[in-house]
């Protein structure tokens, strides 16, 4: 029999240690990626709502003006079978002041100058 001198061997065992952290390393590296990707996609929903919310106008402003004064100017049936009518606004004044005028007591200071809608004021 031949006569070897022992040798060395080798250690096959895996260093637990690094693969634990390169493992812990991964999942914080994957965790961020996340954390960055969910960012970035709720800034870009949010971006785009506030396009969507600011680019859509919700009326158009000279046409809803110029109905509203239509409908102040002018004699309209709004219910013809309960005879409800809409005036125009000038006209309703005159009838108020009319009105309010007939209710006054005779001799209460006011004068008859008062012009329509109100205009002028008590005599001093």
């Amino acid at each position: 029999m031949s006569e070897h001198a022992p040798t060395a061997t080798e250690q096959d065992r895996p260093r637990t240690g690094i693969v634990f952290v390169a493992v812990v390393l991964g999942i914080l590296f994957l965790l961020g990626v996340l954390g960055a990707l969910r960012e970035l996609f709720a800034s870009a929903v949010q971006e785009e709502a506030s396009v969507r919310q600011l680019s859509v106008p919700l009326f158009d402003l000279p046409a809803l003006r110029a109905k509203e004064q239509a409908k102040l100017a002018k004699y309209q049936w709004v219910d013809r079978k309960a005879g409800i009518v809409r005036i125009p606004v000038d006209r309703a004044a005159e009838l108020v002041l009319q009105e309010a005028k007939a209710r006054l007591p005779e001799g209460s200071g006011i004068q008859e100058g008062v012009g329509a809608a109100g205009q002028g004021g008590p005599a001093r």
